[in-house]
């Protein structure tokens, strides 16, 4: 990893964080629309980027990024006291899985289902989070699976949810609309498209 002229740790094969900085800036409008900020989880935690800007916003951030060199920049760029940051993917369920990296691009390498691999698995439900207000994934297609492991702590918490839908997921064996059909008996319904994110919102219970 290397040291970026905008002070920012960046891994070896980036030329510069310009094109996560954009994205990034799309937060403040997802955060305003959260009454509550005691508590959000975050993933795929990159380089730090989103996580430190939610440090400012959130009381407690948890933030999951399983490649080595990646986290390690995270380490570097988000280490504010009220961020917690693992190692890892989320998932429906536990164990341990391999990381299938990307050669060209740092935000890009995914979890192998198929494989199993070192990098612990752990399921959103398991953390028993007395509350949670914003969960923001960007976890190149595996979103679905992800939420599968969250979903009582959905019905309990009721959070914000921010989702990146593009066409990884269909390596995952998903679709398109897959992720509103799979919220939507706990009351969730679309009210944004971003880009390539979607924005769910908890507007009534079943």
């Amino acid at each position: 990893m290397k040291l970026h002229e905008d002070g920012l740790w960046i891994p070896d094969i980036m030329t510069g964080p310009a094109a996560y900085l954009r994205r990034a800036s799309t937060l403040p409008a997802h955060c305003d629309r959260i009454r509550s900020h005691r508590c959000c989880i975050q993933a795929g935690g990159h380089i730090g980027i989103y996580p430190r800007y939610l440090a400012q916003r959130f009381g407690r951030v948890y933030t999951f990024e399983p490649e080595r060199e990646n986290f390690a920049c995270l380490a570097r760029n988000a280490d504010a006291e009220n961020i917690f940051a693992a190692r890892a993917f989320l998932g429906d369920r536990h164990g341990g899985k391999a990381l299938q990296r990307h050669s060209k691009s740092s935000g890009g390498h995914q979890i192998t289902v198929a494989a199993a691999g070192a990098v612990p698995v752990f399921c959103i439900d398991d953390l028993a989070l007395p509350d949670l207000d914003g969960l923001f994934l960007d976890v190149e297609g595996y979103e679905w699976w992800i939420l599968r492991g969250a979903m009582r702590t959905l019905d309990k918490c009721r959070p914000l949810l921010v989702l990146e839908e593009n066409r990884q997921l269909v390596k995952f064996g998903r679709a398109f609309g897959d992720l509103e059909k799979l919220l939507a008996p706990l009351g969730y319904r679309l009210i944004e498209r971003v880009d390539e994110d979607i924005v769910l919102q908890a507007v009534k219970r079943p």
